[in-house]
């Protein structure tokens, strides 16, 4: 999201072009429904009907005579073939309903009237929000099928950014320092966008991983605080990404289920109910991990570990492990458990 000319496009395309990835730039303010989910024609001798889709607009799945799938292979920008793609949604506020309503379907399942993307392909899109009229809102359905992600265009970075670019395209001198020294001419006033990130369990799933994620690839860009809370926050709002990193913070804090293996007397106790649950979580998943076929593969040794350590909660968390456990881990054999129920009898 960003106000028109903050180079909201332009950034895909470079990004597309370093990643060395073809690109499809789909402008949704110029297309109707049948341009992204095909024309319905007759099929006169199967008495049915076919829709005819173009993977020229969208990278759709194409197959050959003998009903095989063909492999993807398209022209980057810098004319090289490639087999991914990032299929760019331009302007998607500006669309019609009905074609956001044909953009849902992509967004999300992918598919539309039986044609499917290519897996290769990447989604992306772009919109100038309430900053520009002639605009069409978000469903809340739209809404929580992206991540969103705003354009500072009056921020420090953000100017340094278009110098950086203006030393490399000709921009006069006297140009650059204009645009350093008299941004808000150049680059007009501050905007303030509404948030469409809303928090369902869809929502939820895609922060939670996308924060694992930054954390995995672990560079300083991908760690970088601004980069981890922009995917968070755009994903399920401000309010609910804070609660989410603070736990997350606090959960870091919890003895690890390898600390707890290794000398569970030394450990020290969750803090509060939510991490108990969590260090339960933990430790079911670590003693017994699930393989390829779906099959529970119990290390025994960290079953006796886990059940030694939970054995020093309070009661109502102890019962909470176990009930976690009893179906993949061999609890019942245990001493801890055995006392437990005995309390309960």
């Amino acid at each position: 999201w960003g106000p028109p000319g903050c180079a909201k496009s332009s950034i895909v395309r470079q990004t597309a072009e370093m990643l060395g990835w073809a690109l499809f730039d789909v402008r949704c303010s110029d297309k109707e429904p049948p341009d992204l989910a095909g024309l319905p024609v007759a099929d006169r001798v199967n008495k049915c009907v076919e829709w005819l889709q173009s993977s020229n607009i969208i990278p759709f799945e194409r197959f050959d005579s003998k009903g095989k799938l063909i492999k993807p292979r398209w022209k980057n920008l810098r004319g090289e073939w490639t087999d991914k793609c990032l299929m760019f949604l331009d302007e998607l506020d500006r669309a019609m309903q009905e074609v956001l309503n044909v953009a849902l379907q992509l967004i999300l399942d992918r598919m539309c009237n039986g044609a499917r993307l290519y897996d290769c392909v990447r989604v992306i899109a772009a919109g100038n929000g309430e900053s520009d009229i002639g605009t069409t809102p978000f469903t809340e359905a739209l809404s929580t099928r992206l991540t969103h992600l705003y354009v500072a265009h009056q921020s420090e970075e953000a100017v340094d950014g278009y110098i950086q670019w203006a030393q490399n395209n000709s921009v006069p001198a006297w140009a650059q320092a204009f645009a350093k020294y008299q941004k808000d001419e150049v680059f007009g006033e501050p905007v303030t966008f509404a948030e469409h990130a809303r928090c369902n369990s869809r929502t939820f799933t895609w922060a939670s991983k996308l924060i694992e994620s930054c954390y995995e690839i672990g560079t300083k860009w991908s760690t970088n605080p601004k980069v981890v809370e922009a995917c968070i926050f755009g994903t399920v709002g401000r309010n609910v990404g804070n609660s989410m990193k603070e736990f997350r913070t606090r959960m870091s804090e919890c003895p690890q289920p390898d600390e707890i293996f290794k000398d569970l007397k030394a450990c020290k106790l969750p803090k509060e109910p939510g991490l108990y649950y969590a260090t339960s979580i933990s430790m079911v998943q670590d003693a017994a991990p699930q393989d390829e076929k779906g099959m529970f593969i119990e290390d025994r040794a960290k079953t006796r570990a886990f059940c030694d350590y939970a054995g020093r909660w309070p009661e109502e968390y102890q019962a909470n492990f176990f009930r976690m456990a009893k179906d993949r881990m061999t609890v019942a054999s245990h001493q801890a458990y055995k006392d437990l129920q005995v309390k309960n009898l």
